[in-house]
C-alpha cells in the first residue's frame, strides 16, 4: 500500500502519523513512531456496540447530562444557510 511504502507501517500496525511539514534534515518526511491504543480501544467498543445492538449508545444515553441534551443531538441541519 501506499501508508507502507512511505514507511508508516510498524511491527504492531500503522504509525500514527507521517510529518511532511517539518520533516528532519535530509529528509522529506517524518514517520511518528507512535501507538495510539485508545484506537484499538474505541474499534473494540464498536465491535461489542455493533454484536450488542447499540448497548453503548443506550449506556450513553442513559446519563442525565446527556439525556439533557438529546434534542439537540437531534437537530436537523438547515437546508439552507441564511446570513
Amino acid at each position: 500500500s501506499a501508508l507502507e511504502a512511505e514507511g508508516a507501517l510498524g511491527p504492531y500496525g500503522f504509525r500514527d502519523a507521517i510529518d511532511y511539514t517539518r520533516p528532519l534534515p535530509g529528509s522529506r518526511k517524518a514517520v511518528i513512531g507512535a501507538y495510539m491504543a485508545h484506537h484499538i480501544g474505541m474499534s473494540l467498543v464498536a465491535f461489542d456496540n455493533a454484536l450488542k445492538r447499540n448497548i453503548w449508545q443506550e449506556r450513553f444515553h442513559s446519563d442525565p447530562l446527556v439525556r439533557s441534551a438529546e434534542l439537540i443531538l437531534q437537530e436537523r441541519i438547515p437546508r439552507r444557510l441564511v446570513v
